[in-house]
């Protein structure tokens, strides 16, 4: 799920559902695949991404969605710094632009990838299977230190520079300073997404339609 704000999110799942809210009730869109879509973001209201299980990558430009490409990989997520930079993570740890330089970006993970998330081009991360987070610190990624029995990781959203929250099928990881650990949120299930408001709010989306809530 993607939100701009109160009256404009978008949500996307299997058989290529796509979801619109206009601030008043969520309206189904026609939808370009068939596909699961894994993952939705946009940069505003006109410039909104979705991407595929089947390799599809589908764009928004305020009418429709259509289809913007075709890839050989299963695309797991989408996430961008802005409208200019825009990346789809892969099944073999790479990163596949949808908008900027290069066209393809390897960081090193080996393993398929989950989750994107970030603060501005000096300070990226991406997490996946068999415990993977990856850090970008403007040059290089580097591999991060987990201190954890948590196995795939699905989602990252960074608090500040360097305290960073991590969800998964085991729960919820916080790092600090690239030292990632368990942290108890009071829910024993998998975690799928996060999100956290200007003031701190953060809110966790589990499986079973949990949804926790806590302030940093």
């Amino acid at each position: 799920m993607w939100v701009q704000g109160p009256t404009l999110a978008f949500a996307v799942g299997e058989a290529g559902t796509i979801l619109r809210w206009d601030g008043t009730a969520w309206q189904s869109m026609p939808s370009p695949t068939a596909e699961t879509l894994n993952s939705v973001w946009g940069s505003d209201a006109t410039h909104v991404w979705a991407v595929s299980e089947g390799g599809s990558v589908l764009s928004y430009s305020g009418a429709s969605f259509t289809l913007d490409r075709r890839v050989t990989t299963r695309l797991s997520a989408v996430w961008g710094l802005d409208g200019d930079h825009v990346w789809a993570a892969t099944e073999n740890g790479k990163l596949l632009t949808l908008r900027g330089r290069p066209a393809e970006i390897d960081t090193g993970a080996g393993v398929r990838l989950y989750g994107l998330g970030g603060l501005d081009e000096k300070h990226l991360w991406a997490v996946g299977q068999n415990q993977t987070i990856m850090a970008f610190d403007g040059t290089r990624w580097t591999r991060q230190t987990v201190v954890s029995s948590s196995d795939t990781l699905r989602a990252v959203f960074p608090l500040d520079a360097e305290r960073v929250l991590v969800v998964g099928d085991d729960g919820a990881l916080l790092g600090n300073r690239g030292v990632f650990a368990s942290q108890q949120l009071g829910y024993g299930g998998a975690l799928y997404t996060a999100f956290a408001r200007p003031d701190g709010r953060l809110y966790v989306g589990g499986n079973g339609g949990a949804i926790l809530t806590r302030q940093f």
